[in-house]
């Protein structure tokens, strides 16, 4: 599985790179995401332990911020890698290959078996809010539907996704920021007898923690797109704003939650325990509030997984770990192996029910901690590891956390969540000696032409008369009055429907402005990297971009060269642009070399108002050779005249031999009767 024993080998392909896309906000709404799941954990632990959840919390947002900060310094050192963590620890280990394999790997499968886990808890959640007005819908159709709609995204490329992702993520964050400040503040001002939070038994607290890391350790997922971004460094900053933010969502709103139920009943979803607790802040708005928060947390954790774990992919390939086929990219730049790889790896998870599969995921997740934090411990020489010994501390809290709170959960599970990266890893082996071609691991997505066209509005009407039918049909089920099973069930069906129509919207669009990006960027290199000076001038002639060639030529820079007329560099060039038609030859005035030009113009045929691009070819060194190779002839014409003497020249190629037209005399013959022969 390794190609020598140590060592990892990387792949010798060094041209490919993750196409740098992101702006720095799109990069920040990923990083934020995993605050958002709070919304889904929160609940369940707080089911688990009662109110005294609030003491798991507080040291497992403690760690979070300390994990953030380590990778933070390790993204610092390694800036161009995709993936993040995964990445940064499989470096930590790159002397146990096998090790690195499996935290890599665990790490994928983690983020891999989300989209599968939570659009099963997505569509239970519509399912039983549709039951209530009489919509009798299976869920596996709406989950096997969401899963299916988001990978095609992915399938276009991080820049959909990261669109529809902030489409979402501001609005639904600033909401859950409301409901903590607002919380807390209610909590502070309500009488809370002390012994409510009573600290748990150490198994139970174990299990919990097992549960809460998935949540306050996974803000790091900025730092998996510092190779997609625009501005690295400001993207691994977001790391500093996400710690930042963990107390307040995670202790604050672990505090209000724990406050407000003191006593919590068991078998209530997620929803009704959020709701129960922000009624005293919200009111009627709650079950609105509530479960735009709860569903989008859900769809924008499915968007993030199928963005960083194709990247992890990728990236580990890339660096020799994985298969070189799942280092592949297409000319998009979109890693569609890795995007497959990921997908097939959540359909084999859709069987099962979503807490088993958060749970085999959560095992995968605290064992690439543990290892990561020991890989810390063992380089703790290096100066990019921070706190060496808290490390070790974490590694040792979660590897009990692991064995006593996963066999208090679920001891099957946990032991079937560490081996899954084992399994990958077996057919990691297997693809590697295969050899199969990559279109073999990347699904058909490509489409072209009227055909596609007809495709997109075909679907986006679909799913506008979808949408407003099945507002029709609710709004007649519920009458005038509008319940809160009601508006739940709006809100889940308007977000199904916004996410997949935005998603398609802009996919469409993206797809047509990547390539407008690459046939600029591509007219951009060409255009810098001509040795012609190449300028578009305005119908009077005034300078409005000139290219690098352009600038040596005039001898001023681009920002100097602006809104000057070309007439005053080119002395001879008169009338308007649309007249400079033709190449002509010119002098370019102004210092005390003269150069000598050829210059044509041509109108942009789309500029508005009219525009026009000026070539300009310098041709001072090619006259200056014509005139040193004239001047040479003359002077070997003149020698040979004053010398009396005969020069025959033998062309090889035409197989005839030539005589000079001088020293004729010598023979008795007059230049016009010196022959010329043909050679034999």
């Amino acid at each position: 599985m390794c190609p020598a024993r140590g060592q990892i080998e990387p792949m010798a392909e060094e041209g490919e790179r993750l196409p740098r896309r992101l702006s720095v906000l799109e990069t920040w709404g990923f990083g934020f995401t995993v605050l958002l799941f709070w919304l889904v954990v929160a609940p369940e632990v707080h089911e688990l332990i009662g109110p005294g959840a609030i003491w798991v919390w507080l040291p497992a947002t403690a760690a979070g911020i300390v994990v953030n900060l380590q990778i933070r310094r390790l993204a610092l050192a390694r800036p161009d890698a995709a993936g993040g963590s995964p990445v940064y620890v499989a470096g930590l280990w790159r002397d146990r290959p096998l090790l690195a394999r499996w935290t890599g790997l665990a790490y994928i499968h983690s983020w891999a078996i989300v989209p599968a886990a939570l659009s099963w808890f997505l569509a239970e959640f519509a399912v039983s809010n549709l039951s209530i007005l009489g919509l009798a819908l299976p869920a596996w159709p709406i989950q096997l539907t969401f899963l299916a709609a988001i990978y095609l995204t992915a399938f276009s490329g991080v820049r959909v996704l990261s669109v529809v992702h902030l489409c979402f993520v501001l609005p639904s964050l600033g909401l859950l920021v409301v409901f903590a400040f607002q919380g807390v503040g209610h909590a502070v001002t309500t009488d809370v007898p002390t012994a409510t939070f009573v600290l748990p038994a150490w198994s139970a607290w174990l299990a919990a923690y097992f549960l809460v890391v998935y949540t306050t350790y996974g803000v790091e997922t900025a730092a998996a797109f510092t190779a997609d971004s625009r501005n690295p460094r400001a993207t691994i900053n977001c790391l500093l704003a996400a710690a930042a933010m963990l107390p307040v969502i995670m202790i604050g709103g672990s505090y209000f939650l724990a406050a407000a139920d003191p006593t919590p009943a068991s078998g209530l979803t997620t929803g009704a325990v959020l709701e129960s607790a922000g009624m005293p802040l919200w009111g009627a708005f709650t079950p609105i509030g509530v479960t735009f928060m709860v569903a989008s947390s859900m769809v924008l954790a499915c968007a993030t997984a199928v963005a960083v774990a194709p990247r992890v992919i990728w990236q580990l390939s890339r660096d020799g770990l994985l298969a070189p086929i799942l280092g592949t990219l297409t000319p998009e730049g979109v890693p569609r192996s890795a995007v497959t790889f990921a997908l097939l790896l959540a359909v084999a998870h859709v069987w099962m029910g979503a807490e088993q599969m958060l749970l085999l995921g959560g095992a995968s997740w605290i064992g690439f901690w543990c290892l990561t934090h020991l890989g810390l411990w063992r380089r703790r020489g290096d100066p990019s590891v921070l706190w060496p010994h808290l490390a070790l501390a974490l590694a040792i809290l979660e590897g009990m956390a692991l064995v006593i709170g996963g066999l208090m959960l679920g001891g099957g599970l946990v032991l079937l969540g560490l081996s899954i990266p084992l399994l990958l890893a077996f057919g990691d082996a297997v693809l590697r000696r295969s050899r199969l071609p990559p279109a073999m691991t990347q699904l058909p997505w490509r489409q072209s032409g009227t055909d596609s066209q007809a495709r997109e509005i075909t679907l986006m009407t679909g799913l506008i008369v979808g949408t407003v039918s099945v507002g029709w049909m609710t709004g007649h089920l519920v009458g005038s009055e509008l319940s809160a099973e009601a508006m739940r069930a709006s809100i889940v069906l308007l977000l199904i429907a916004a996410f997949v129509g935005i998603a398609w919207v802009s996919r469409t669009s993206l797809r047509r402005l990547d390539r407008l990006e690459r046939a600029q960027g591509a007219l951009e290199d060409i255009i810098t990297s001509a040795a012609d000076a190449m300028l578009v001038v305005d119908a009077k002639g005034r300078i409005q971009l000139a290219n690098p060639a352009a600038e040596r030529l005039l001898n001023r820079s681009e920002n100097a060269l602006m809104n000057i007329p070309l007439p005053e560099f080119v002395p001879g060039l008169t009338g308007a642009p649309a007249q400079w038609s033709g190449f002509q030859e010119f002098e370019l005035g102004g210092g005390s070399e003269v150069r000598t030009v050829e210059l044509a113009a041509r109108r942009s045929a789309t500029a508005v108002p009219a525009e026009f691009t000026v070539t300009m070819r310098d041709l001072t060194a090619r006259k200056a050779a014509e005139d040193a190779l004239r001047t040479s002839e003359q002077r070997l014409e003149a020698a040979v005249e004053a010398s009396r003497s005969v020069v025959w020249e033998l062309d090889v190629v035409g197989g005839t031999i030539a005589r000079s037209g001088v020293g004729g005399g010598l023979l008795g013959l007059r230049a016009k009767q010196i022959p010329v022969l043909v050679a034999d």
